[in-house]
C-alpha cells in the first residue's frame, strides 16, 4: 500500500461475503484486489503514480511473441470531468459530500481531439462508499481523472505457456529486444 494519507471508514450495516467487501474497498482506493494464481490467498495491490525498471517483475523478449493484436478502450470511457461522491450516510442511506470537479486545464483541446458533441456524458461520477475524508476523496478523483482523461491503448499478445506461467494479473512486464 503506496499512501499512508488515504483513509477509509466504513460499517458493514448487512452480511456481506468478505471478498465483495474487499473489492468495494478497492473500488475506493488506488488499489485493486486479487487472488494470487500460485496460492489462491487473497492480495491487494496499489497502483503507483510512476513505474521505473526496479517495477518490472518480468521482461518479455519480443522475438517470443507469436502474434499481437493493438485496441484502443472505448472513446465513451474518456472523462472530461471527474468527481467523487463520498461520506455515505448509512441511516439515510445517501451520500453527503462530494468532490469539486477535476478537469482538463484546457477541455476545449480534448473535446476537439476526441469530437465530443455532449460534454456531460463524458463526466465520470464515482460514489465511494468507505470514504469520509475530504483529502482521500480528493487524492481518489485525481486518480480516477488520470486514469480515464484518455484513450488506453491495450496490447494482447501471446507467448510460449514456459514465458509466461508465472504472470499474475497485477504483474509489470516490460519488452526487450535480444
Amino acid at each position: 500500500i503506496f499512501d499512508s494519507n488515504y483513509k477509509l471508514d466504513f460499517s458493514v450495516d448487512k452480511t456481506e461475503e468478505g471478498i465483495d467487501v474487499m473489492q468495494k474497498i478497492a473500488e475506493c482506493s488506488p488499489f485493486f484486489y486479487k487472488n494470487q494464481t500460485a496460492t489462491g490467498k487473497p492480495s491487494i495491490v496499489g497502483i503507483k503514480h510512476f513505474y521505473d525498471t526496479s517495477s518490472v517483475d518480468k521482461k518479455i523478449n519480443v522475438n517470443q511473441i507469436f502474434k499481437y493484436k493493438f485496441t484502443k478502450t472505448k472513446k465513451e470511457d474518456v472523462a472530461l470531468k471527474c468527481r467523487v461522491k463520498y461520506g455515505y450516510d448509512y441511516v439515510a442511506e445517501e451520500y453527503k459530500k462530494v468532490t469539486p470537479d477535476v478537469e482538463h486545464s484546457n477541455p476545449s483541446d480534448y473535446i476537439s481531439y476526441y469530437d465530443i458533441k455532449d460534454e456531460e456524458s463524458y463526466v465520470l461520477e464515482h460514489e465511494a462508499p468507505y470514504i469520509q475524508d475530504k483529502m482521500t476523496a480528493e487524492m481518489l478523483a485525481k486518480h480516477l481523472f488520470e486514469i480515464h482523461k484518455n484513450q488506453h491503448l491495450n496490447i494482447s499478445f501471446q507467448l510460449p505457456l514456459g514465458d509466461a506461467l508465472e504472470l499474475e494479473v497485477g504483474d509489470i512486464v516490460s519488452f526487450v529486444d535480444n
